[in-house]
């Protein structure tokens, strides 16, 4: 399994519709299948936020495959989303 974007999980939330934990999506080399995995405190944020950036520039093709199994990548209209999931502050909102 390889590590190949960034993904929410998708919970139901009384308020907002893209709220959710950060997950990293996986993808196996041999049979195609994909996994959600959840991001650890010890994870390296600089390797998180490089899968996230090479999964912005990824083929638009692969990415419909995804979300045809119902993985939404984060795109990058995102990036602040992730910037502060990964640095562990959550954007305010008002």
């Amino acid at each position: 399994m390889r590590p190949v974007g960034l993904s929410l999980k998708l919970t139901c939330k009384k308020y907002g519709d893209r709220a959710g934990e950060l997950m990293v999506v996986h993808l196996c080399s041999d049979c195609g299948a994909t996994s959600l995995n959840r991001i650890a405190a010890d994870d390296d944020a600089a390797s998180l936020n490089k899968i996230y950036t090479q999964s912005c520039c990824a083929i638009e093709s692969l990415l419909s495959a995804f979300q045809q199994g119902d993985i939404l990548f984060l795109s990058e209209t995102d990036s602040d989303l992730v910037g502060s999931r990964l640095s562990g502050r959550e954007a305010l909102t008002t």
